[in-house]
């Protein structure tokens, strides 16, 4: 207890992220001395989400890359690595 106050636990990152971004604007400390203190990094601190959109379309090219790659998979037999490797160079 500090001062009345209690240090809340920090469980997550998004909790470090929100810690820290208090800190800079409520006492104007740099965004490095906060991720530090809240034991977060400056990559954490400025991540944004990709929007809704941009997420529905990397799924949909996953999906297909998983469809291909398992389609070529199909038509070959392999028994061994070398194998494998030979057929995709």
């Amino acid at each position: 207890m500090l001062a009345g106050r209690t240090i809340p636990l920090v469980t997550g990152p998004s909790q470090r992220r929100e810690m820290a971004e208090k800190a800079v604007a409520r006492h104007g400390v740099s965004i490095a001395l906060a991720c530090r203190a809240f034991g977060g990094s400056e990559t954490c601190y400025r991540y944004s989400p990709k929007l809704k959109d941009e997420n529905e379309e990397i799924a949909c090219v996953e999906r297909y890359n998983r469809t291909v790659r398992h389609e070529w998979l199909d038509q070959y037999i392999i028994e061994i690595i070398k194998d494998a490797q030979d057929h995709a160079t």
